[in-house]
Parts: structure tokens; sequence; C-alpha cells
């Protein structure tokens, strides 16, 4: 068995928050509003809740329960399993690819996807595309963009 961090602090994060809060205090969690003072974020809900997830938290470890039929990162066991095996520091990590992208001077991240599109969907936005300081293109005139993850 791998050792890993003992995780006690936690913040909740997922519209539907409230349906866990027991059972994670049932488990031995503090739940924690100061961000600077938790050693894992849950989130409840499916794949877009772990991608809002790491917008509001980021870069910390997220600790992934269910209430989503459709839900591909989501723990094949139940969230009661997930928490128990959390608390015994029985798990495996699992490294899920970042996006950066960069315009005019401010750098957005994200999980999986980054959509980039114009406010009016009546007028053409234009930008390069640079990927990893080599040019693409110079112009390019489009409704926006999506980068992804394979």
């Amino acid at each position: 068995m791998t050792t890993h961090t003992i995780i006690k602090k936690v913040a909740i994060f997922g519209e539907k928050k409230d349906l866990v809060i027991p059972l994670v205090q049932s488990m031995g969690f503090e739940i924690v509003e100061n961000t600077l003072d938790i050693d894992s974020v849950i989130t409840i809900g499916g794949d877009g809740t772990i991608v809002r997830s790491e917008h509001f938290f980021p870069n910390i470890p997220k600790i992934v329960l269910k209430n989503s039929g459709i839900c591909k990162k989501c723990n094949k066991v139940s969230n009661e399993e997930t928490l128990l095996k959390i608390k015994n520091g029985d798990y495996t990590k699992e490294i899920l690819t970042k996006l950066e992208v960069t315009h005019n001077g401010e750098t957005l991240s994200g999980i999986d996807t980054i959509l980039i599109h114009n406010h009016d969907p009546r007028t053409a936005i234009r930008y390069s595309l640079k990927i990893d300081d080599i040019h693409y293109r110079e112009i390019i005139i489009g409704d926006g963009f999506i980068v992804s993850t394979p």
C-alpha cells in the first residue's frame, strides 16, 4: 500500500453539496471554509463540477464524489467507499492534464477543455495561434476556438 498524505480538512464544491455534508462529517473530515487551510476539495456532481472546482480551487487535490449518471472521471465505487478509502490512505492519485491559454497578458487554465468565443455572436474575432512558442497562424478570423486534451 502506498503512503499518502492524510486528508483531514476539506472544502465541498458542487450544487448538491448539502447532500454529502452529513456523510463527510460522519467519516471524520472537517469541512473548512478558508481555502488556505484545506487539504483537498470534495466535488459532488459530474465531470463539469470537477472542471469548475479547478477554476475556484486551482491546484488543490480533488476527491470526486458522484451525483450524476454521466461522470467519466468519477469513482466506480460508492461515495461512502471512496471517502473511507481516502480516510484510510488506501487510494491512488490520477494527475489530469491541464491546459493554459494566454490572451492579452491574462492566462486561463482548465482541465480537458478551454473555450474562447466572442460575446457577440454576430461578429468574428481575430487571433493568432502559438503553441509552445511556435507560431502556427498569425491571423485567424472566426467565431472562436476550443483547445482540448486528447
